[in-house]
């Protein structure tokens, strides 16, 4: 039904071969409007149709909305109140378009397999963002199956459950499997460049990225100097549950399927959150997780791990860019742990990214540098380090194997307010060295460990410059 419109979105410079999405970037917040207030369902209307295009629509029980790409429902304003619904009124090709505010007061929004975008008339892909707000007050539902969502900013708060993507039984119109899961998305873009950054805001919703998911935080290019767009995560969870990363990204456009896609050990992909374009995503509070065998990423062109606890005990990366078929939807990352804690029981990768084939890990270019918090790998954990790991005065817990790869670089600086100490970290389990360990200060103890290995080679050593390596017997 809106596959042309999806494949239109989805190829676009950040998202080509990428699947559900939530995205965002930045510009000018709607001018307010007048309008008229209408409550539905009332007897004989129960939809919001194009006829509402100057109406101030507020839900109070369970209400349609239906239209199509050329006469989408219209709405200048929703709110939905406590214990209400909003739903399309077929299962696909429902199309609304609300100009100023969605508003949840506790009730539902299901957009399963329509569209629901954020500005007065329905303009297909628009690269100029939207201007509509979506402000969640708590304990309300959104279910993002097959659709999207439209918005300039989304504050998510407390009680609040949020889904993206998964698989939709039983959509019309030719919405196939494939589809369901390659067409979910929140998509937080502000229209315009007067008005500054939009943002995401999580204060305590439980968000799931199902199969295929993607949320992503993306600075527009009209925004400069040290206003960013942002997303903020400070209480809550989000909970990674994917189980392939993008389409095929060849020239035909299918869908790929998501039960074969694997990585070069025959894994899953997953499920991503991705800031892209000097976006800055902090990460102050709550829990990011990937359970035994799921599938999760984390990719950020600016991080800032400042209180999140990212618990894996699946597959995980955390990392700056995320390469699909030969585009970068990220730049190289800046990625600084203050506080929080990395606990990880399953495969971890640090610092990577998807080789243009779509399979193999390769080293992204980023440089991870953790001043505070802990990182744990306990003992049947796999710490892939793909590029610059920078131990600056975070602790780490090594009881399992920790790798660092070829033309990686493990670097211990210990440093307290830009002046070194004599620290000295100590890290036990197994240590493999395919790349580099570099002690540039303080003491990095091994003696615990239960193997160092190398590889060898011109690009894999050792080395204390400026401190020292404590070796067992």
């Amino acid at each position: 039904f809106l596959m042309a419109q999806y494949r239109a979105i989805f190829k676009n410079a950040y998202f080509k071969g990428l699947t559900s999405a939530v995205l965002l970037t930045a510009g000018l917040a709607a001018g307010a409007a007048q309008a008229e207030t209408v409550t539905l369902p009332i007897p004989g209307t129960t939809a919001i149709t194009s006829g509402h295009s100057g109406n101030s629509i507020i839900v109070d029980g369970e209400a349609l909305f239906t239209g199509t790409t050329s006469t989408p429902a219209q709405a200048t304003s929703v709110t939905i109140t406590n214990g209400s619904t909003l739903a399309p009124a077929h299962k696909g090709g429902d199309v609304l378009a609300v100009a100023n505010t969605i508003r949840l007061d506790g009730g539902t929004l299901d957009l399963t397999s329509s569209w629901l975008q954020g500005q007065a008339t329905f303009e297909g892909e628009d690269d100029d963002g939207f201007t509509a707000k979506l402000i969640d007050n708590g304990n309300s539902t959104i279910n993002l199956q097959n659709s999207l969502l439209q918005v300039a900013s989304a504050t998510l708060s407390e009680g609040t459950t949020v889904t993206i993507g998964g698989v939709v039984e039983g959509a019309e119109n030719g919405a196939t499997k494939g589809w369901n899961a390659a067409s979910s998305a929140l998509n937080v873009r502000a229209s315009g460049s007067e008005a500054g950054p939009s943002s995401i805001l999580i204060n305590g919703a439980n968000i799931t990225i199902d199969d295929d998911g993607l949320m992503t935080v993306s600075q527009n290019s009209n925004v400069t100097g040290d206003t960013k767009s942002t997303f903020t995560m400070n209480a809550g969870t989000i909970t990674l549950t994917g189980s392939a990363l993008a389409r095929r990204g060849d020239s035909s456009d299918t869908a790929y399927d998501i039960t074969t896609d694997k990585d070069r050990d025959g894994n899953n992909i997953g499920a991503a959150i991705v800031s892209t374009n000097s976006a800055v995503a902090n990460f102050n509070g709550g829990q990011i997780v990937v359970a035994d065998g799921d599938v999760g990423q984390v990719h950020g062109a600016n991080m800032n791990l400042k209180g999140t606890t990212f618990e894996n005990a699946g597959i995980m990366q955390i990392g700056g860019r995320l390469t699909v078929s030969g585009s970068n939807t990220s730049d190289k990352g800046v990625i600084t742990m203050t506080a929080g804690a990395i606990n990880n029981s399953g495969i971890l990768h640090l610092g990577s990214a998807l080789g243009n084939d779509g399979e193999t890990f390769v080293n992204d270019e980023s440089t991870i540098t953790a001043k505070g918090g802990t990182i744990t790998n306990s003992s049947d954990g796999e710490i892939h380090v793909h590029s610059t790991l920078k131990m600056t005065g975070a602790d780490i817990d090594n009881e399992g194997n920790l790798i660092v790869e070829n033309g990686a670089q493990f670097v211990l600086d210990e440093q307290k307010d830009n002046k070194t100490v004599d620290g000295v970290l100590t890290v036990g389990g197994t240590v493999q060295v395919d790349g580099r360990i570099d002690v540039a200060h303080g003491t990095l103890d091994l003696s615990t460990a239960t193997s160092v290995t190398s590889q060898g080679g011109s690009t894999s050593s050792v080395s204390s410059p400026s401190g020292s390596i404590i070796l067992g017997s």
